[in-house]
C-alpha cells in the first residue's frame, strides 16, 4: 500500500547498502588498510579512505594506481568476505523495514559487487525485504550519478514522483535530486553530518526510527 507525500503516492523507497543499513565502514576501512599495506607498505591515508566511500572501489583503485589498486582490491575484497560476518545492521534498521515494507516496496541501490550484496543482506536476514538490487555491475555511471537510482525505480515500474532515496553521503542526495527522487540523509550512517547537511536534502534522520517517524508523517499529510 503506497503512502502520501505532498498530495504524491509514494510507492517505493529505495536504501544505499553500506553505512545506511549496513554497518560495514568500519571493515571496509581495515580491509583496505591491510591491502595497502601489503601492496604499498604504508597504511591508507585518511583522505583515500574517504575517496574509496560510497563509489565502486575497484574502479577508483584501478584510476589512482593501475595493476597494483588490482591487487590492493583483490585481497580487500578478499579480507572483507573472511570476515563478512561480523558486519550487522545498524540498530532499528530491522524495525523500520518491516514497517516501511508493509506501505512500499523497497530496493537497495549500492556501489558493491550484487555478489558481496546479496551476501551481506543474507548474513543479516533482510535480503528478503528488497524487491530488486541495483549493484554495481548494473550499470555504466554510479552514484552520484541518477542512472542507478533510475534503474532501480524502472524495475519497481514506478516515476520519480512515487519514490523516496534514503542514503548517507552525498552521493546518494546527488543522485535521488538528480533522478527527482525525494532524498532522506541518514545521519546516523557513515556519513558526516555537516557535509551532508551542505548537499540540501530534503529530509534526515538521526536514526531508523525517525526515519519510520518521517514516513508516518507524510502518510498523514
Amino acid at each position: 500500500m503506497p503512502f502520501a507525500m505532498g498530495g504524491r503516492l509514494i510507492r517505493a523507497v529505495l536504501f544505499d547498502m553500506d553505512g545506511t543499513l549496513l554497518e560495514s565502514e568500519w571493515l571496509s576501512a581495515i580491509s583496505n588498510d591491510i591491502a595497502f599495506e601489503t601492496v604499498f607498505g604504508r597504511h591508507i591515508t585518511r583522505g583515500e579512505v574517504k575517496e574509496l566511500t560510497g563509489r565502486p572501489v575497484s574502479e577508483i583503485l584501478r584510476e589512482k594506481y593501475g595493476e597494483k589498486g588490482d591487487e590492493v582490491y583483490a585481497l580487500s575484497r578478499a579480507f572483507f568476505r573472511r570476515n563478512s560476518r561480523a558486519v550487522s545492521l545498524y540498530p532499528g534498521v530491522l524495525e523500520a523495514l518491516k514497517h516501511i515494507s508493509r506501505k512500499a516496496r523497497l530496493a537497495v541501490v549500492t556501489a558493491s559487487k550484487r555478489e558481496d550484496a546479496v551476501r551481506l543482506l543474507c548474513i543479516n536476514c533482510i535480503l528478503d525485504y528488497f524487491s530488486t538490487i541495483v549493484a554495481q555491475e548494473d550499470t555504466r555511471y554510479h552514484k552520484p550519478d541518477p542512472e542507478p537510482v533510475l534503474l532501480a525505480l524502472s524495475r519497481l515500474s514506478v516515476t520519480p514522483g512515487e519514490a523516496v532515496m534514503v542514503g548517507d553521503q552525498p552521493w546518494d542526495i546527488i543522485a535521488a535530486r538528480e533522478a527527482g527522487v525525494v532524498s532522506v540523509a541518514a545521519l546516523w550512517g557513515a556519513g558526516i553530518e555537516d557535509e551532508l547537511y551542505m548537499y540540501r536534502p530534503d529530509y534526515t534522520a538521526r536514526d531508523p526510527a525517525e526515519l519510520v517517524e518521517i514516513f508516518e508523517r507524510l502518510m498523514q499529510a
